[in-house]
């Protein structure tokens, strides 16, 4: 029988997998939001506002629309010289100096300990637990409670600090703004961060305290993080599995929705002009774009021109789908002859480089030659 103490859940087993990663990340990218490429999509955004509206839809800081030369209309002085504007900046300069703190100390070491807490007193009180196998159809039902359970207490924080006066004193904060600039998001008060910290870690460890509990050995793989291991172990068809049934199952959840909230939004949706579609379109091309990493340029080109490239054989593509598969790479063709390759936009250099050394491999094996 395991012991209590050492047993471990998803939690801590990730922890202790990815903190490193998850701190040379956090490293890297504190600044992060005012990088060139989103003041670019920002710049051009403003530039097709102001020439669809010829100058109009600003407001001042007195909260009144007027007319505005285009200088202004992008760079209003009244507003980000505002002493509101002034604490927003410093505001956020602090967020982005403790965020990787609470991070690590609150959510990388509190969320572990309440998971082992959690795992230790189902077991004191109900034994080892049912060693249930995880499949696909248990699988999703994790990840269904984790993130409901996650949300719930995001919920109850905020609504908690709406309605407590000593949490209301701290939330204020962000709703005390005189004027509205990109930075305005950040505005919190200091101790934010820790509180939602500590609602993230235990809305996270709690429930996957209860399914470590439950489930026969690690449960790691039920996650959103270990996709990509779980492939490399040879259950491709498995984590396949499970995202298409996910993905099944979102598509058809948010069709239920959406046929129940669309007489509610349905002004909202006629409302919306060819200025408004334009803005989201561009909008939502640059924010993928944005997921190939620090190249802006390469990222848009891809969402206009795409990035499936090919490959032919003067042989079948057959002995090279298996070879590559052999490799832990996963591909398909296009014809009896032709390789297809379909990266995502955040596809990395390391990553190429994998598959390039494979398939030079297989080539030099003979895959895809002509037959003799």
């Amino acid at each position: 029988m395991e012991a209590a103490a050492d047993k471990i859940g998803p939690f801590t087993e990730l922890t202790r997998k990815y903190g490193s990663a998850v701190w040379d990340t956090l490293a890297a990218n504190v600044p992060h939001d005012l990088r060139w490429n989103w003041l670019l999509f920002m710049f051009a955004l403003a530039l097709t506002l102001f020439a669809l509206r010829s100058g109009r839809g600003a407001k001042g800081a007195d909260g009144r629309e007027r007319p505005y030369r285009l200088a202004e209309y992008l760079l209003p002085r009244e507003i980000y010289t505002h002493v509101s504007a002034r604490v927003d900046v410093w505001l956020w300069v602090l967020e982005r100096a403790l965020k990787p703190l609470w991070g690590l100390l609150l959510l990388g070491a509190l969320g572990p300990f309440v998971e082992k807490s959690v795992i230790g007193a189902l077991t004191a009180g109900f034994g080892a637990g049912p060693a249930i196998v995880p499949n696909i159809a248990w699988m999703l039902v994790y990840s269904l409670v984790l993130l409901l359970c996650y949300d719930f207490t995001f919920f109850l924080l905020h609504y908690a600090e709406h309605k407590v006066p000593v949490l209301w004193a701290i939330h204020k904060v962000h709703h005390s703004a005189e004027v509205l600039t990109p930075l305005t998001r950040y505005r919190e008060h200091v101790l934010e961060g820790p509180l939602y910290s500590i609602q993230a870690a235990i809305g996270y460890a709690v429930p996957a305290a209860v399914f470590g509990w439950m489930f026969a050995g690690s449960i790691a793989q039920a996650t959103i993080l270990d996709g990509f291991p779980l492939a490399k172990r040879g259950e491709a068809a498995r984590a396949l599995g499970a995202a298409f049934s996910a993905s099944m199952l979102g598509g058809i959840f948010g069709a239920v929705v959406l046929t129940v909230a669309i007489q509610v939004a349905r002004p909202l949706i006629l409302g919306v002009g060819f200025g408004e579609q334009l803005m989201l379109i561009i909008f939502a091309l640059t924010m993928v774009g944005m997921l190939v990493g620090d190249s802006a340029v390469k990222g848009l080109a891809f969402c206009g021109l795409g990035l499936m490239l090919g490959v032919e054989f003067r042989g079948e593509a057959a002995a090279v789908l298996k070879g590559l598969r052999e490799k832990g790479i996963l591909a398909t063709k296009a014809g009896d002859k032709g390789l297809r390759l379909l990266p995502p936009l955040i596809i990395r250099r390391g990553e190429i480089k994998t598959l390039l050394v494979a398939l030079d491999a297989v080539l030099k094996a003979g895959a895809g030659a002509p037959a003799a």
